[in-house]
């Protein structure tokens, strides 16, 4: 079925808009008078004219219009448009729903039913399909929102008009529905209008946090148990077979996080933020998970009188019974004849305790009600059968439930609320999202070039790169610990900071989860000597444990990143020489023989431009897998990429379509925090964005599967390659003549840009330079203030500045029927340049000019 968008824009965008208008209309006459709603309209309407026709002359008269302004009118003028266009992403993102749903009873290829549809006529059985599903695992890492300008406070009032939108659809115009409704968005709108839009002081860490978990709290934890509840419909209709069920289907999906673990170039990000971070995502999922106990202990009424119950659960309620005897005492009667409802009080009175050791976690650290709000604690002490240690007890007790209910005619019951909510623990656990930690290589060896000289090691400076390797793994087998213990007091505080935060992780296992800390990621990762540097500092944290000249223990995985031209070329000789080390194989076999490697987008982008960065990202992915084949090690590839596309972003479900065969089954890609809000503040457009991914990870997860690698559509022709490799380096040619080699770049960039204004605004809590001095080139900012900059003049240069030359070039060498056959045959290029023609059509020159 083909959708309709023009008759769907008519039908549902152009009244929301309209509305909202006119509401927004009634209040600036209300709060600041007729006349500015008239100057408001006046400009609009010049803008208008100038847009649809391209009147210079309205262009004109509009910008004399501004020119004449006092600088309090520009302030509600301004005020009045910014209102506007948020009430207009809102109208806009109630036409994506409308158009996701009428997508849903289509046949587009990148719905769950596609997906599962394509699967089985390609031949898959329903077991293959499982065990195709128990082999991905996807992970989505949210960052911070460094260019976040809208407060929390406005993105709540946002979400309650949103809210009223959807409501108000459902009524004519003549009811006193409509007519309360229309009245409850003015009431939200008032308030936006009396917000102060910017926030009062910088944002700081734990703001930053708060806003992530927001997103959790009023999304994902509504929308993945109804995404996976959908794929096990689809997976059901399409292979006829009723008696498939939502714990048969493998947990592939996970989130992650850098918001309290990102800690490069940003020396806020302290061990103590981490922890804090830690007990904030704990504190909301048991509280998500009381919430939905305390719904099933209302549901689950299920009577002695009309049922039987396992044996398993008669026990388990007999040994809560004990555990906590006073409870039981005093609760006996309320529940006698319903054990389902019994068990549950018990869970929720362990599910309370867990939460009570949160909050004093919290007090133990000088948090406070700062942090989980006062509760009184009192001193009675809970005993470990008292409370949850870890998420596979909790999992253990739901479990019970279930098969009881299974085995005694309650199977529809258990396959119900309580499956979605174990399947919720399995995605979140009690740690919410996995924090990577990330440090810049440089901090690691500066630490230990201080710990090597309280010791009597040779200075690292003065060492060659083989003296050094050598070095650091005669340490790494060597039984005697630095001992930095003893004299950590007497170090620089960041090599202090760099150890507390190694013991943070090490604690975090017992305190949180096995999961609560799972990466730890080097920033421009440049040889071998980076990695075991890092792996030396964990070993002296306890996070690896070497013995018998090999690695016994791993409880974290050591992540490089590669970011530059030269980093990502030499990545595979550098991974393959450490593949070749006994001692590093061993510490991959400690951690299930996966590698993973993170590649960065947006400092590649902004070193070489934004054709041969993703040539080099490409051609980089290629080399790594062949050399993980050769080792036999599992290649997980980590996807830094940006939220725009100067900074590698773009759609993501495009994005896994076009990878690598041998690069799927295994993969992790940074949701970056300045388009979290655009996917995930509206939980119907996060399930269409989540949807679209799992989809294509399905669909191109069965095409490798069944397709010859010579024959998969996305691996490339080496003719294709040469050809993108050489316009590649043309592009790079003419970006660096200009940004690198013009003498005048810089400083026309300062003055161009608002980069002044962007440092200042109280927008994001990192620094937005690497070091305090003044620019002296590119390599000193910072990939998300260079973009964000070049994004507010319009002219968005990063992202295409030397494509255009490098396809003038090739067109003259090859002609245009190569570049077109490219395009429809190769994924990769054909994705890159449709992110192209969607930047081309961002970039306003009229606008730039006014810059």
């Amino acid at each position: 079925m083909e959708v309709d968008k023009l008759d769907l824009s008519h039908r549902v965008l152009s009244p929301t808009i309209k509305l909202l208008g006119d509401i927004l209309g009634e209040v600036i006459v209300e709060q600041q008078g007729e006349e500015y709603l008239h100057l408001e309209e006046k400009i609009r309407l010049l803008a208008k004219d100038f847009r649809e026709n391209n009147d210079h002359e309205a262009y004109d008269k509009l910008k004399n219009e501004i020119k004449q302004l006092s600088t309090e009118d520009r302030v509600i003028i301004t005020k009045a448009f910014s209102v506007f266009f948020q009430l207009a992403n809102l109208a806009e993102e109630d036409y994506r729903i409308h158009l996701n749903e009428e997508y849903s009873l289509s046949t587009k290829d990148d719905t769950l039913y596609y997906a599962i549809q394509f699967a089985k006529k390609s031949g898959m059985s329903l077991n293959d399909l499982i065990n195709l599903l128990g082999e991905l695992h996807l992970k989505l890492v949210w960052t911070a929102h460094p260019t976040e300008a809208r407060r929390l406070t406005n993105l709540m009032k946002l979400r309650q008009i949103y809210e009223i939108i959807e409501n108000i659809e459902k009524h004519d115009k003549k009811d006193l529905e409509y007519k309360i409704l229309r009245n409850k968005i003015k009431e939200y709108v008032t308030l936006l209008w009396q917000t102060d839009d910017i926030r009062e002081r910088k944002l700081d860490l734990l703001d930053e946090v708060r806003t992530n978990l927001f997103y959790f709290d009023n999304t994902l934890f509504r929308t993945i148990p109804l995404i996976m509840q959908n794929l096990l419909e689809v997976i059901k209709l399409e292979y006829e077979d009723p008696n498939l069920f939502l714990d048969q289907i493998p947990n592939f999906l996970e989130f992650g996080s850098w918001v309290g673990g990102d800690r490069d170039g940003h020396p806020g990000v302290t061990s103590e933020i981490t922890i804090q971070t830690l007990l904030l995502q704990k504190r909301l999922c048991v509280r998500k998970y009381l919430n939905l106990i305390n719904e099933l202990i209302r549901d689950l009424s299920s009577s002695l009188n009309l049922i039987t119950i396992s044996k398993e659960l008669l026990e388990s309620i007999d040994t809560d019974s004990q555990v906590f005897s006073d409870f039981a005492h005093h609760t006996q009667h309320l529940n006698r004849l319903e054990p389902y409802r019994r068990k549950l009080d018990f869970i929720r009175v362990k599910l309370e305790n867990t939460l009570l050791q949160v909050e004093r976690s919290a007090i133990r650290i000088g948090l406070g009600r700062t942090l989980v709000g006062y509760t009184e604690l009192g001193s009675t002490e809970i005993t470990k059968s008292e409370y949850y240690l870890n998420t596979n007890e909790f999992i253990d007790d739901l479990k019970i439930i279930e098969n009881s209910l299974i085995e005694n005619k309650g199977a529809i019951i258990a396959h119900g609320n309580l499956s979605e909510l174990i399947q919720l623990v399995r995605v979140f656990g009690f740690h919410l999202a996995p924090i990577d930690l990330r440090q810049h290589s440089k901090v690691h060896s500066e630490a230990l070039e201080e710990v090597f000289s309280h010791i009597g090691l040779p200075k690292l400076s003065d060492l060659t790169s083989e003296e050094k390797r050598k070095l650091m793994l005669k340490e790494l087998l060597n039984s005697r610990p630095l001992g930095t213990k003893s004299y950590l007091q007497f170090c620089r505080t960041e090599t202090q900071e760099l150890f507390e935060t190694l013991e943070v992780a090490k604690n975090s296992i017992e305190l949180f989860s096995t999961r609560a800390i799972e990466a730890y990621i080097i920033s421009m990762t440049k040889d071998e000597i980076d990695i075991l540097s890092l792996m030396l500092l964990l070993k002296e944290s306890h996070l690896i444990k070497v013995k018998d000249n090999v690695v016994s223990e791993a409880t974290i995985d050591i992540v490089p990143l590669f970011e530059t031209k030269e980093d990502l070329d030499n990545a595979p000789e550098v991974m393959k020489n450490l593949f070749s080390t006994k001692l590093y194989r061993s510490y991959l076999e400690k951690r299930d023989n996966i590698q993973e490697i993170m590649i960065g987008y947006s400092d590649s982008t902004k070193d070489v431009g934004y054709l041969q960065s993703n040539f080099r990202l490409f051609y980089v992915q290629r080399k790594l897998i062949k050399v993980a084949q050769e080792f036999n090690i599992a290649l997980r590839i980590f996807h830094g990429r940006g939220g725009s596309i100067s900074r590698g972003g773009g759609p993501t479900h495009k994005a896994i379509l076009s990878q690598l065969p041998g690069s799927l089954s295994k993969m992790k890609i940074t949701e970056q925090g300045e388009v979290i809000g655009w996917n995930y503040a509206n939980p119907k457009i996060a399930y269409r964005h989540l949807e679209q991914i799992i989809s294509a990870l399905i669909t191109r997860s069965v095409v490798d599967q069944n397709t010859p690698i010579t024959q998969n559509p996305a691996y490339p022709k080496d003719a294709f390659v040469q050809r993108f490799r050489n316009m590649a380096d043309k592009a790079s040619e003419v970006y660096e003549s200009m940004v690198k080699n013009n003498p005048d770049f810089i400083q026309y960039y300062l003055q161009f840009t608002p980069l002044d204004i962007i440092e200042r605004a109280t927008i994001g809590s990192r620094p937005s330079r690497r070091t305090s001095s003044d620019i002296d080139d590119v390599n000193s900012l910072r990939a998300i203030p260079w973009i964000f900059s070049w994004m507010q003049t319009r002219l968005i240069f990063p992202a295409y500045y030397g494509v255009g030359s490098a396809m003038e070039w090739f067109n003259k060498e090859n002609g245009i029927e190569t570049l077109q056959t490219m395009y429809k045959e190769w994924p990769y290029f054909n994705s890159i340049v449709n992110n192209l023609q969607m930047v081309c059509l961002k970039a306003d020159m009229h606008v730039a000019e006014n810059y």
